[in-house]
């Protein structure tokens, strides 16, 4: 049985300029979760760690950012790591990332920049690699097509295909633009799993002994559109055998999205401290409010939200959706006493349409506006 840790889509110097406020935290945290990742790869004892392509979010990577990386996956303590070129940072023909890559890393670390075998057993472990290293950023075709039987390592116990670009059904390709991959077609080749990278959405979500291709996802979230918590695999692989994958939390930092539904009926301080209870830990919150409020309310609303900015690393608070209620003081301030329109809108108020209310009034506001 040989157990591998597998990760990609790291982006290691990742710049989160949209956000100011913790820029520097976020850029960290990418440093910080290569170690967390070999610190948990050297606790399972995993004798592979895989990075399936984009270690680094440029190919014109800081020098003082591949020689950190590079100490970094060199402190993990089993047989080797495996580094794919993803499409973020490509292998070119004059490629001075990875030449000074492999200049700051270690015997262990492996560059997996050509399309041929490599034999693993030159590192003790009785498998062979069969990498499918990105050259370009943009690719219609997957790297994948120099893998046939006839390139099959003899006599090698697990064959290990690793991998970078979309999956189809599972990733956002739709010009098919990125190295394009299906389940089907990966698995007809001859490797017996592969390991993938590119798409930040965990595939598969639950792991199951049919499946062959997994694709972990980052291992720290980087925006709102990443939804899940970052994540690695851990696969004990055995020829012969389904593997046993276990699917583990990884980031420090999550990124979350939520719509509150707010009306003058709705007590504002339950909402916020419904809000603050369901905060906790790093969290980057982006909040749209939808519905209507009071004048009183929409100033009540603005203090309550330093409650929930105070308890987490950045908000964001969308209130474009967000309107002024037609509610009896407003009737007053805007309409005078008996005319047409006070006295409609009164009588919608009372009877607790809130539908007829406002329709009513945009109807009048409307008729204003063309007179």
């Amino acid at each position: 049985m040989i157990r591998i840790f597998h990760t990609a889509d790291i982006h290691l110097g990742m710049k989160f300029s949209s956000y100011p406020e913790v820029q520097r935290e976020l850029t960290e945290a990418r440093f910080a979760a290569v170690d967390t990742l070999v610190e948990r790869a050297n606790s399972e004892e995993c004798r592979l760690f895989v990075v399936a392509g984009d270690l680094f979010d440029r190919t014109r990577a800081a020098a003082a950012d591949v020689k950190r990386a590079a100490a970094s996956l060199s402190r993990f303590a089993g047989d080797a790591v495996l580094v794919l070129p993803g499409n973020h940072d490509f292998i070119g023909p004059d490629s001075e990332l990875w030449a000074r890559f492999k200049a700051e890393a270690g015997d262990r670390t492996v560059v997996l920049d050509a399309a041929a075998p490599v034999d693993l057993r030159h590192y003790g472990v009785p498998a062979a690699a069969y990498p499918a290293p990105c050259t370009a950023a943009h690719s219609h075709t997957s790297a994948t097509g120099w893998i046939t039987p006839e390139t099959r390592l003899a006599d090698v116990e697990l064959h290990i295909g690793i991998a970078h670009g979309s999956l189809a059904g599972i990733s956002p390709d739709p010009e098919q633009n990125y190295y394009p991959m299906s389940v089907a077609g990966l698995t007809s080749l001859h490797p017996d799993l592969w390991l993938l990278g590119h798409t930040h959405i965990v595939y598969p979500a639950e792991p199951g002994p049919a499946d062959r291709v997994y694709n972990p996802g980052t291992p720290e979230p980087d925006g709102f559109d990443c939804g899940h918590a970052g994540n690695a695999f851990m696969i004990d692989a055995e020829a012969g055998a389904p593997p046993i994958v276990r699917r583990l939390d990884t980031g420090a930092y999550r990124f979350e999205q939520r719509t509150i539904l707010v009306n003058p009926g709705v007590d504002l301080e339950l909402v916020t401290g419904e809000q603050v209870a369901a905060t906790a830990g790093n969290l980057l919150l982006k909040i749209s409010l939808r519905g209507s409020v009071s004048s009183a309310q929409r100033q009540l609303l603005s203090t309550l939200e330093n409650a929930v900015r105070a308890k987490v690393r950045y908000l964001a608070v969308d209130d474009t959706e967000l309107t002024e209620a037609v509610t009896a003081e407003r009737i007053e301030r805007e309409f005078p006493h008996g005319s047409f329109a006070h006295s409609l809108l009164s009588t919608l108020l009372s009877e607790d349409d809130d539908a007829a209310l406002t329709a009513a009034y945009e109807l009048i506001a409307e008729a204003r506006l063309d007179h």
